[in-house]
C-alpha cells in the first residue's frame, strides 16, 4: 500500500464522518497539508467518491463561503432491520448515515423459511426504492443468539423457520447484497449510543427486555463483547428460585416469560402492560418477583463486567421504571458501587434498533470502500451473499 493510497483512504474516512465538509475540515481531520488534501479531493472526485455540496456548513475566516463537499448518495445505501416478534422496523440510509426511508409494521407468523425470506426481502426492496442507488449491505437485528454473524441459534418458537444459516443465505440471495445478523441487544446498544442516549465513552451493558431477554456489552475499545460462541449474556440459563414457581432470569425479564409466570401464580393478564397500567393488587407479587429478578440480573452483570452504566431497554421498561426505586435501594445495599442505570424510551426502540443495524451495515460498507481505495482487501466483517 503506497503512502498516497493511505492518504486517499484517510481523506475518504474523514468525509464519512461529515454530512458536509470543507477542505479545511478534512485538513483538520486528516492532519495532512492543504495542498495534499486538495489533490486527494480532486482524485476522489475523479473517481465519483466525492461531489460538491449545495451548502457549506460555515463561512471561512475570509468571509467567503467555502466549497462544501460530501459523499454522493449515488454511491449506495444500506438497510437496517429490527426483526422483532411483535413488529419489524426497516430503515434505509446512505453510506454516510443520512436517513432515506423508515417503516414499521406488525411481524407475521411464517409457516416456512421461504415465506419469511420472501416477506422480509419485500420490505427491504420497498425501503431500497427511496435511494435509487445500489444496495450495499443489510444488517438484521433478531431476538436471539447469533453466531458468526449468520447463524441464528435457538430463536423463539415463532421464529423457528429462521434457525440456522439458511435464512441468512437465502435472504442475501433474494436482496442481492451482503447480509449480517446480530442480536437485537447489540444493535439497540449501537443505535442508542449513536443517538446519544448512552454515553459513548463508557463500557455499558444493555439488557433488552422484550418478548425475550437479550444482553449486550460494549468493551472500552467500542467493540461488542462476544464470548467464545459469539454470544454474550444468555440469562435464560440462569435459574431464579421462587417458592411459588421456579423460573429463570431470562424468563422473568421477558414479556412471554412474565406472562407465563403470572399464569402459574394464578394471575391472568389480558396483556402484560396491565402490570404497570392497572396496578391490580393481585399482581403485586408478580411485580415484586420481577424486581427481584432484575436485582439478581444486575448483580450478575456488576460482578461479571463491572460496568459504570447499565441500560435497560425494551417493552418492559415501563415496569422497570415503576419498580426502579425498590431495585435501586436493594442494589445500594448489596453492591459497594452500583452501576448507573439508564432506561431507554420503549416507544422508539424499533427505530433505535434499526438505526444500530444500519450503522453496523454502513461500517462494513465503509471499511470495504476504504480498503479498496487503499489498495488493500483488509479484514471484512462476517457477511454472506454477493458483494458489489
Amino acid at each position: 500500500m503506497s503512502e498516497r493510497s493511505r492518504n486517499l483512504a484517510s481523506v475518504f474516512d474523514a468525509l464519512l464522518s461529515h454530512d458536509i465538509a470543507t477542505r479545511g475540515d478534512l485538513v483538520a481531520a486528516s492532519a495532512l497539508s492543504k495542498a495534499t488534501v486538495s489533490r486527494l479531493v480532486d482524485d476522489l472526485a475523479a473517481q465519483g467518491l466525492v461531489v460538491p455540496a449545495d451548502l457549506a456548513p460555515h463561512a471561512s475566516k475570509r468571509g467567503r463561503r467555502p466549497e462544501g463537499l460530501t459523499i454522493p448518495r449515488s454511491l449506495g445505501h444500506v438497510i437496517g432491520v429490527s426483526l422483532g416478534l411483535q413488529s419489524t422496523g426497516v430503515l434505509a440510509t446512505d453510506i454516510v448515515g443520512r436517513e432515506l426511508a423508515w417503516a414499521t409494521e406488525a411481524t407475521p407468523t411464517w409457516d416456512s423459511r421461504a415465506a419469511a425470506v420472501s416477506w422480509l426481502a419485500t420490505r427491504i426492496d420497498v425501503a431500497s426504492r427511496a435511494s435509487g442507488a445500489p444496495l450495499r449491505g443489510v444488517a438484521v437485528a433478531v431476538p436471539a443468539r447469533v453466531l458468526r454473524g449468520v447463524e441464528i441459534s435457538r430463536p423463539p418458537l415463532t421464529f423457528g423457520p429462521l434457525a440456522g444459516t439458511d435464512f441468512a443465505l437465502e435472504l442475501a440471495a433474494a436482496v442481492g447484497a451482503p447480509v449480517t445478523f446480530d442480536s437485537d441487544a447489540n444493535m439497540a446498544l449501537a443505535g442508542l449510543t449513536m443517538e446519544g442516549v448512552v454515553p459513548g465513552t463508557v463500557g455499558p451493558v444493555l439488557l433488552n427486555m422484550s418478548t425475550v431477554l437479550t444482553v449486550a456489552m460494549r468493551r472500552r475499545d467500542g467493540s461488542s463483547a462476544r464470548g467464545f460462541s459469539s454470544a454474550f449474556g444468555d440469562f435464560s440459563l440462569l435459574p431464579f428460585h421462587d417458592p411459588a414457581a421456579d423460573s429463570t432470569l431470562g424468563a422473568l425479564l421477558s414479556t412471554h416469560g412474565l406472562e407465563s409466570y403470572a399464569s402459574l401464580r394464578g394471575v391472568q393478564l389480558g396483556h402484560v402492560d396491565e402490570l404497570w397500567t392497572e396496578l391490580d393488587p393481585q399482581a403485586d407479587g408478580i411485580r415484586s418477583t420481577f424486581a427481584a429478578a432484575l436485582v439478581a440480573a444486575l448483580r450478575v452483570v456488576a460482578v461479571m463486567a463491572d460496568p459504570p452504566v447499565v441500560v435497560l431497554a425494551g417493552r418492559l421498561v415501563p415496569l422497570v421504571e415503576l419498580m426502579l426505586p425498590a431495585v435501586a435501594a436493594q442494589l445500594s445495599e448489596q453492591l459497594a458501587e452500583p452501576p448507573r442505570i439508564i432506561t431507554a424510551d420503549p416507544s422508539t426502540r424499533g427505530h433505535s434498533t434499526s438505526a444500530g443495524a444500519a450503522l453496523i451495515a454502513r461500517r462494513a460498507v465503509q471499511r470495504s470502500i476504504s480498503s479498496r481505495i487503499a489498495g488493500d482487501a483488509g479484514e471484512r466483517p462476517p457477511a454472506v451473499g454477493p458483494t458489489d
